[in-house]
Order: C-alpha cells, then sequence, then structure tokens
C-alpha cells in the first residue's frame, strides 16, 4: 500500500515522538514526505550528518517537520561533504548529486524550538548555527565530536548571547571538551556574560552532559 495514495492520507497517524536521520541511512522522498504529513506528533528530532550531507531531496519535508519541533540535536550542522558516490549501489534513490541539504532554511522554519544540542567538530564555531535561528532558545547544549582533538572556537561566544536566538535563553551547557585549547580568559568572559544575564551555565564532561539532560528536559 502506498501511504501517499489519495484517500489514505486522513487515515493515517503516525504515533512518533522522537526521530533520529543519519545522512548516510536516509530514508527515501516518499518515507520523508510521510513523516512531514502524518507525523503530527514529532516533537524531537536528530539530525547526524555522518558519511557526507544530507541530500537535498530532504529540504521540503524537513522544512515541513521544523515548526513543530521543540527539540533539535544537530551533528556536524554545516557539513558540505557529498555522499560516497557508490550509496547507489545499495540504495537507488541515492544517485550521486551536487545538492546536498540546506540548513539555514530549516533551522529558520524551526519556530517552535525550545532545546539545541550541537555537536561540532574541532574549531567549529556555534554562532553560525544559531544566527539562522529564527525561535528563541531555552536550553542550548554545545559539545564536540568524539574523534575531535581540539575544542570549537569559542572567541565569540560570550558575543552569541546577543544573537535574538539567546535572547530568552535559562540554560547552557557546554562540554568540557570544547574548551581544549582556547585563548585565556575566553571561559571567563563567557561565563560573565551568562551571570550578567541570569542564565545557569556549566562546562561538563560528555558523561555529566548526558546525564544532565534529562533532568533539563
Amino acid at each position: 500500500m502506498d501511504l501517499n495514495e489519495p484517500g489514505h492520507h486522513t487515515e493515517i497517524k503516525l504515533a512518533m515522538r522522537a526521530l533520529l536521520l543519519e545522512s548516510f541511512w536516509m530514508p527515501p522522498p516518499s518515507v520523508l514526505t510521510t513523516l512531514a504529513m502524518h507525523a503530527q506528533h514529532l516533537t524531537s528530532l536528530a539530525l547526524c550528518q555522518a558519511g557526507g550531507a544530507m541530500p537535498g531531496y530532504a529540504n521540503r519535508a524537513l522544512e515541513e517537520l521544523a515548526p513543530r519541533l521543540a527539540h533539535l540535536t544537530l551533528l556536524d550542522p554545516f557539513k558540505f561533504v557529498l555522499p560516497h558516490p557508490r550509496l547507489a549501489d545499495h540504495f537507488p534513490y541515492r544517485a550521486p548529486t551536487s545538492e546536498i541539504f540546506s540548513i539555514k532554511p530549516f533551522l529558520a522554519s524551526c519556530t517552535s524550538l525550545q532545546t539545541l544540542r550541537v555537536v561540532l567538530p574541532g574549531g567549529e564555531s556555534i554562532v553560525l548555527t544559531l544566527s539562522c535561528l529564527t525561535a528563541r532558545l531555552y536550553q542550548l547544549v554545545v559539545l564536540t565530536r568524539p574523534d575531535s582533538s581540539s575544542g570549537i572556537d569559542t572567541s565569540d561566544l560570550s558575543d552569541a548571547l546577543t544573537l535574538p536566538s539567546l535572547e530568552k535563553l535559562k540554560v547552557w551547557a557546554i562540554a568540557s571538551s570544547c574548551w581544549r585549547g582556547s585563548a585565556e580568559g575566553d571561559k571567563k568572559r563567557w561565563e560573565e556574560a551568562c551571570r550578567a544575564r541570569g542564565i545557569e551555565f556549566e562546562a561538563l564532561d560528555r558523561c555529566e552532559l548526558f546525564a544532565r539532560l534529562h533532568e533539563w528536559l
């Protein structure tokens, strides 16, 4: 049965509230279309760009899902590496293409977002992701990839608090690994900026961070 055939639209209700999508194992366009149309209770999404960027055919469906999301997790949000061309050998719908997922319009469409968790590669800044958001976050969690030998770019963390997306921020947690190799004073400026705004801030190791997520959500 084709879930997208006329007549089935009003009968299908997907009860899922959370979904993980990985770029390497991305489902075909028809599945994403079905999710966008029928997953009305979906409020939590994780997008993991591993093995190359997500395909461009995900743009429309994910932008339709975006306004429902309250919680979003991103792994390498601005990854521009094309998927491996041999993917089509196993997944015919993944024909080689230069079109990849556009993260900026997707983030702008996440108008109800409350919690954002971002896993960044070493040396990357969180500001690029935050500047794409139109929602006002309640909680922000920043981590580094497990294979990163260096921390993130911490030079602009305190300035990030001037962004509209952090206007109503109440909790900001950063993995201690993010500070690896950071310039002296970056962490102190970030802490002072959070303190001035009344934001609960912590620099925790990865295990502590994941344990605390259950308290914050």
